[in-house]
């Protein structure tokens, strides 16, 4: 009976240091993403007092579509642009904790969201989801999920500590190097393109610099589905940040992500328009006002780079012209 006893206060006190132990040993899934961040946070702390702040929000069409400089020059406000990629394992909830974490009391709040975070659904199978969110340190995982956070902690034992830890070394020793790269290029005003990476970033949070145009293979999106509907998810994230906002002194301003006027998807064609205008009025029922004319934000193929929803230079250009346009008129 002594042993038995023995052997459950053995567990009782080696099971919550094993979770302890695997928290350390539990590595990102996309560990590139903590570059983006660096960079991202370190523009976001470290911008002009004499200007207004302009935070940016959407996903890879948000960091290849807009061109930081035009708006820095044109307009009254400083961009800061936390757009980030999908197909990262980060969920609409962590990007949102995101901003909520990283806006300033009378900014402004710019979302020309991608069509896909509408319609976003949490994904509870997909593991590299979680073991990001809990990697980052997002509490609200954890609180809401506990059992998950436990799977989670279980599916990555202390066994692999050391490629945790060794990843932290990493992110850690490279950081200054990375930042002092980062404000060199940025200082010489260097325009180079060197792909879908961390050293192509700008002094606004952007991919700029791409040249080339979408093959004619790669040119249909529909963008918005004829069964349209917002999730009660994104509605449940959205409304969390919008009354962060309304608390805070924050403007948000809801726009359209570029499009590509393809076969699909046409807004000269009235039953693409109304199939548009349909959303338009779907999300002013949940209290989201869209701003600007869609048709000012379809494209042509020769302004897209390498999908239907990521615009070269020449096409960030023309979309920067109407964001600008926008942002003056409102």
């Amino acid at each position: 009976m002594k042993r038995i006893f023995i052997f459950l206060c053995g567990c009782f006190f080696a099971i919550p240091l094993f979770l302890f132990v695997s928290y350390f040993s539990l590595p990102l899934s996309s560990p590139s993403l903590q570059n983006y961040y660096i960079l991202k946070d370190y523009i976001n702390q470290n911008t002009p007092k004499n200007k207004k702040r302009l935070v940016i929000m959407s996903a890879s069409d948000g960091m290849f579509g807009i061109v930081g400089k035009m708006i820095d020059k044109e307009t009254e406000y400083y961009p800061i642009n936390y757009s980030m990629f999908f197909g990262t394992g980060l969920d609409l909830e962590f990007r949102i904790n995101k901003l909520i974490s990283s806006l300033k009391d009378g900014d402004t709040l710019l979302l020309p969201l991608n069509y896909d975070f509408y319609t976003t659904q949490e994904n509870l199978q997909y593991f590299s989801y979680y073991q990001n969110m809990l990697s980052w340190g997002d509490k609200d995982f954890f609180y809401k999920y506990p059992l998950l956070t436990i799977k989670a902690l279980f599916m990555s034992p202390p066994s692999k500590l050391p490629t945790g830890l060794l990843q932290d070394f990493i992110v850690h020793i490279k950081q200054k190097p990375l930042l002092k790269e980062a404000k060199s290029r940025w200082n010489t005003d260097t325009k180079v393109f060197n792909g879908i990476r961390v050293d192509s970033l700008d002094q606004y949070g952007e991919l700029q610099n791409h040249q080339g145009s979408l093959m004619l293979a790669n040119t249909t999106a529909k963008y918005i589905a004829e069964d349209f509907k917002v999730t009660p998810y994104f509605l449940e994230h959205y409304n969390k940040l919008r009354n962060y906002c309304n608390q805070h002194k924050i403007r948000i301003i809801v726009t359209y992500s570029p499009m590509l006027q393809n076969p699909k998807f046409d807004l000269n064609n009235s039953h693409d328009f109304q199939k548009i205008e349909k959303f338009k009025k779907m999300l002013a029922i949940d209290g989201i006002d869209i701003k600007g004319d869609p048709r000012d934000f379809q494209f042509q193929l020769q302004d897209f780079y390498d999908s239907p929803n990521h615009l070269n230079t020449q096409g960030a250009i023309k979309y920067t012209r109407e964001l600008i346009k926008m942002l003056k008129q409102t």
